[in-house]
């Protein structure tokens, strides 16, 4: 053979042999059992996080619905109370008069 012979030739395929290995790897029957057992553990964890979706929905309620409206009762609550608050001194004070004043009553 002579030099320009030797310089043209085609490396081996070492990149394709090694592809082909890991791939008859990947399908071997131990391969195949690992990755069923990634699909049941999978298919577990979304069936849990399925359990969860009510929970989160009535959380997203509470804060999106319920507790704006919740707020939105205390702060009208909130405007009353320095009126009612003073009418209730009123008539404590009233009472206070009545049960003091003997003749109060008649």
């Amino acid at each position: 053979m002579c030099r320009h012979q030797r310089s043209t030739r085609v490396p081996p395929l070492t990149g394709h042999r090694i592809q082909l290995q890991e791939q008859i790897k990947a399908h071997s029957p131990e391969a195949i059992k690992a990755q069923e057992a990634d699909l049941e553990r999978w298919e577990e964890e979304f069936k849990k996080l399925q359990g969860l979706m009510p929970m989160h929905t009535t959380k997203e309620r509470l804060r999106t619905v319920e507790l704006p409206a919740l707020e939105k009762q205390i702060k009208a609550l909130e405007t009353d109370l320095p009126s009612v608050s003073e009418k209730a001194e009123k008539a404590s004070n009233v009472l206070l008069w009545l049960v003091e004043t003997p003749y109060a009553c008649v």
